[in-house]
């Protein structure tokens, strides 16, 4: 139908054809003009134009989670994110107590995280209940249900979730560690939108010690990891537990492989603990070889995968498809942080070399600072027979 016909449609009618459209289809490109066609036009399309805007970019903190349940509910905004959120990240904190300040982190893939500072303002509910109140009716029941409905976002391009946590400031005699439901992260991994737009992904769970709370031996969250893995362009884990399980292709069609860039952290915040905390192998997992020496062989088997799927087998140094693939971990007893690169398997130089204390609970991703140049004297060594006769050893199910 030509514009001129559908100017002849009653306004009610022309609105609903547009409400139909979305805000975000007359956005697209140079959607302005788009609007001045007419006066009619106008006044119709206007009020769908603006639609959408404040939920194109949400932050979630633990002050404002409540949200999820009134102005990001169904009954509020939840029908406009479906079409129109590009950008989720939930960041929390162990604690739901006000007056403290809550880094709001931004996320950005190859920049600095850009920060600034949001004060807190918590519902006078939840204000003196317990934590342990808190996770259970609060904060895991609203997260809950807004990763069941992930599915939904049909033009998310960027998903974050972390979990931080508190400093000395915030709670001198350490901080809280247990707040995180397994059944959450499950939930969370069982429901990201890979269908339709999503280009990066961030998990952090450094705030998260040991394991997640109501752990279920039977679910093991490195192979649910493992198979969005593949599916998403930019991947950045940071994980309590972790085994070469993650990096296991799974049933993946070379048409759904999309992963460019994925770094992987294996060093924890300090805060509250004695000596340079790491990230520890799964529960299923019984070897001895270190996490690092494991995960870099593991990757070296995952880009051979890769190119295999994407292109000639002959040829699968160049077919794999990455620009990145980093893991971090500490260099000593120090605390130095080392970042090897694992398509070149060389240790990288950042232009200095960083400290665990510098990555306590921040969402600093250094391992993709732009002009870093290579350490290739230290060129990153593992035991190639030893580690394949670890893995097949410790965990022949992968």
């Amino acid at each position: 139908m030509a514009v001129s016909g559908l100017l002849d449609l009653p306004a009610e009618l022309l609105s609903h054809i547009l409400e139909e459209v979305g805000g975000r289809e007359l956005r697209r490109g140079n959607g302005s003009a788009r609007l001045c066609v007419c006066q009619k036009w106008y006044k119709a399309a206007q009020p769908v134009y603006l639609s959408g805007l404040e939920v194109g970019d949400i932050n979630i903190y633990r002050h404002n989670i409540s949200k999820l349940r009134t102005a990001y509910g169904y009954s509020g905004l939840r029908p406009l994110m479906h079409k129109n959120i590009r950008k989720l990240r939930v960041r929390l904190v162990g604690n739901y107590r006000e007056k403290h300040s809550t880094q709001a982190d931004h996320y950005g893939h190859y920049a600095d995280d850009e920060t600034d500072h949001d004060v807190d303002v918590v519902d006078n509910k939840i204000k003196n209940i317990s934590l342990e109140k808190w996770r259970d009716k609060v904060l895991s029941r609203h997260l809950d249900a807004l990763f069941a409905d992930l599915n939904n976002f049909s033009v998310l391009e960027t998903l974050a979730f972390g979990a931080s946590p508190e400093s000395a400031r915030e709670r001198p005699e350490g901080p809280r560690w247990s707040y995180i439901q397994q059944s959450t992260m499950s939930t969370l991994l069982r429901n990201i939108p890979l269908t339709w737009n999503l280009k990066n992904f961030t998990l952090d769970m450094c705030g998260v010690k040991d394991d997640f709370e109501g752990l279920d031996s039977s679910v093991h969250v490195c192979k649910m990891i493992a198979i969005v893995l593949p599916r998403i362009e930019n991947v950045r884990l940071r994980m309590p537990r972790l085994c070469p399980a993650v990096l296991q292709v799974g049933a993946v069609r070379p048409d759904e492989i999309k992963l460019k860039s994925l770094i992987i952290k294996l060093h924890l915040p300090v805060l509250g603990r004695r000596g340079f905390p790491i990230t520890t192998p799964c529960a299923q997992w019984h070897g001895e070889l270190s996490l690092i020496v494991l995960l870099a062989h593991t990757a070296r088997s995952f880009l051979q995968k890769l190119g295999q799927m994407r292109g000639d087998a002959a040829d699968t140094s160049s077919k794999h498809g990455m620009d990145l693939c980093r893991i971090s971990y500490n260099r000593d007893t120090e605390g130095l942080i080392r970042t090897p690169d694992c398509l070149i398997m060389q240790h990288v130089w950042l232009g200095r070399t960083p400290h665990t204390m510098e990555d306590c609970g921040k969402s600093w991703w250094f391992e993709v600072t732009k002009g870093d140049r290579f350490a290739k004297e230290r060129v990153f060594r593992y035991d190639v027979p030893r580690a394949e006769k670890e893995m097949r050893a410790s965990m022949p199910d992968i």
